[in-house]
């Protein structure tokens, strides 16, 4: 380790003092005093995750947005140090998280592909471990037709489906093309010949709304389906 358990160690000539411990689930944080002497010193934060095995995924990736969010929120000056084992795998996933949030924030757009070639420029095989989760399958659809509206949400109750991520739903207020397939608010339900969705609740942020939603089949009576969704 390159910091104390507790007191003070030295590294040559910097000493490195542990001032504070905070011990989360999925990470630990921790203020380190750097000194050469009296008169040079400086405080840092650390951020330790410890949630994540090496050659593998975490159990959610939410635990890294929580992250990310608590790292941008510490005041400082110069670059943040970024660092796992080998320096590929866990920290250009984070870096990667990094840019694509801030992308998404500056032009409300991602681009995933773009990102991680960049990253593979500056370092060769960043981010390397494929996310598999033993039970569950990703299901990709475009935004609902205006003919396939009922399609769309019979996928969602027919598979069980949980969680829906939506991407650019603004261009459903512009595009003629696009069908109407979510409630306009609490209040105001979405309903067409098959499917009544109610929403629950909505939280908005600067960069998401997440909606939780009730979908309910007219043409089989009684079968509800709570839907969690997160639209970004």
């Amino acid at each position: 380790m390159y910091w104390p358990a507790d007191g003070e160690k030295k590294f040559g000539e910097i000493a490195v003092k542990l001032l504070t411990t905070h011990v989360f689930a999925e990470y630990t944080i921790r203020k380190l005093r750097l000194s050469k002497s009296k008169e040079q010193c400086r405080d840092l934060t650390q951020f330790h995750f410890t949630a994540w095995p090496d050659k593998s995924v975490p159990e959610s990736p939410w635990d890294l947005v929580d992250l990310y969010q608590r790292v941008i929120a510490v005041p400082g000056s110069g670059p943040i140090l970024v660092h796992c084992s080998a320096g590929v795998g866990r920290t250009g996933t984070f870096i990667g998280l990094c840019n694509l949030l801030q992308e998404a924030e500056a032009t409300g757009k991602m681009d995933f592909r773009a990102t991680l070639w960049k990253l593979r420029q500056d370092r060769m095989n960043t981010i390397q471990t494929l996310n598999l989760i033993k039970d569950r399958q990703d299901i990709l659809t475009q935004l609902p037709l205006p003919t396939t509206v009922t399609d769309f949400w019979r996928l969602v109750t027919q598979y069980n489906v949980g969680l829906i991520v939506t991407f650019d739903t603004e261009s459903e207020k512009n595009d003629e093309m696009l069908g109407e397939f979510l409630p306009k608010s609490v209040t105001e339900p979405f309903e067409n010949d098959s499917f009544i969705v109610e929403s629950q609740s909505a939280v908005e942020s600067q960069l998401e709304t997440e909606m939780s939603l009730t979908v309910q089949q007219k043409d089989v009576p009684g079968l509800d389906s709570s839907v969690g969704k997160k639209l970004s």
